[in-house]
């Protein structure tokens, strides 16, 4: 006799989603790495503490995930955007250089890595987490 407890597959899973997405969000948060995270179409759904400090709360918060763009060298943006594009068209991992906007004005030189991440339940669906390593 089998047992019917009204969940079906979505809602097992749900709680399980839940719990890693609260892992990933206090993992991340404080992370001694610059750290985010987009979505299938490539915008940023999440970003830690050290991205927020970099770029400047009040930028990120009117922004939001245009604030990374806006921060971007001039001369960087069309280089950064045809790697980000063929990196999400293709769901391999890249590495990409260029310069950076601080909250103070300066431009920093960045390391960008991004993998793309593909959640169990979601599948085709992609994200990318993007670590950033700075270098002065």
């Amino acid at each position: 006799m089998a047992l019917n407890t009204g969940m079906d597959e979505a809602n097992e899973q749900s709680p399980a989603m839940q719990l890693e997405d609260i892992n990933f969000q206090t993992l991340a948060e404080d992370a001694p790495v610059t750290l985010w995270l987009t979505d299938i179409h490539g915008n940023v759904i999440f970003t830690n503490n050290q991205y927020k400090n970099f770029i400047g709360r009040e930028k990120v918060e009117k922004l939001g995930g245009k604030a990374w763009f806006n921060a971007l060298h001039p001369e960087d943006r069309d280089y950064c955007l045809t790697v980000f594009k063929d990196a999400f068209e293709t769901y391999k991992p890249f590495t990409m250089e260029y310069r950076l906007r601080r909250r103070d004005g300066e431009y920093r030189h960045f390391i960008d890595h991004g993998e793309p991440y593909i959640h169990r339940w979601s599948w085709p669906l992609c994200r990318f987490c993007r670590f950033l390593n700075r270098y002065y």
